[in-house]
């Protein structure tokens, strides 16, 4: 009985976790006891693959979105609501002469290391990481779950990424690599925060006057 029972109890538990995208509850594939019955054998092959689909998945879509969604028990559509929040934007200064000067593999490896750092910020002050463009990062405070103090947490965020950016210059030039400085911009402002695009593909996004006064100030720092 245990060698039926025990298994599906524990696909039970796993397959609970995934549905609320809870992916580090998920029992790790070097744990999973495996059964000797065919039917739940195959069964739990199945969502072994399913769980690293969605763990694939996740990382191309904010995992603050999806649970939001998945909390309202509905699919999504098409749609925005204005909301409060706090909108971040970055760019990396010289980025193009860094590019023209450096390896595609090093400058492969350099962006990754800063996004890695600067995206772990954002997640730990309560942010939603929306969209990397080019060397661009684009995130937002108070949607699509409530931060009552989203104003606080994004300047918070932006002084740690300039505190950990110069970290990560000091390691990056004794290894020679190319310095990396970055310009923010930050505002907060009543905007459009919803689902944005075509019924077949679909982002979550913000839109309105907001956003492009923190977009132009960012750019202002070209000059500041």
């Amino acid at each position: 009985a245990n060698q039926l029972v025990v298994p599906i109890r524990q696909l039970m538990h796993d397959m609970s976790h995934t549905a609320k995208l809870e992916l580090n509850k998920v029992t790790p594939i070097e744990e999973v006891i495996p059964s000797e019955v065919f039917e739940v054998r195959n069964l739990q092959t199945a969502f072994h693959n399913l769980n690293q689909a969605v763990r694939s998945f996740s990382k191309f879509t904010p995992l603050e979105v999806v649970r939001h969604f998945l909390s309202l028990g509905t699919v999504a559509q098409l749609g925005v609501t204005e909301r409060n929040v706090s909108i971040f934007f970055s760019d990396i200064a010289g980025w193009t002469t860094i590019c023209e000067k450096t390896q595609p593999t090093d400058v492969l490896m350099l962006l990754s290391e800063y996004f890695e750092s600067m995206v772990s910020i954002i997640i730990e002050e309560k942010g939603t990481m929306l969209e990397f463009i080019g060397d661009a990062i684009l995130a937002i405070w108070n949607a699509p779950n409530d931060v009552p103090d989203h104003a606080v947490r994004s300047i918070t965020a932006t002084l740690r990424m300039q505190q950990n950016l110069e970290k990560l210059r000091s390691s990056w030039s004794s290894a020679g690599k190319p310095e990396v400085k970055i310009r923010v911009g930050l505002h907060s402002a009543k905007v459009y925060v919803g689902n944005l695009g075509s019924s077949m593909r679909m982002k979550y996004g913000v839109l309105g006057d907001g956003v492009n006064l923190a977009s132009r100030l960012e750019e202002l720092n070209k000059r500041y």
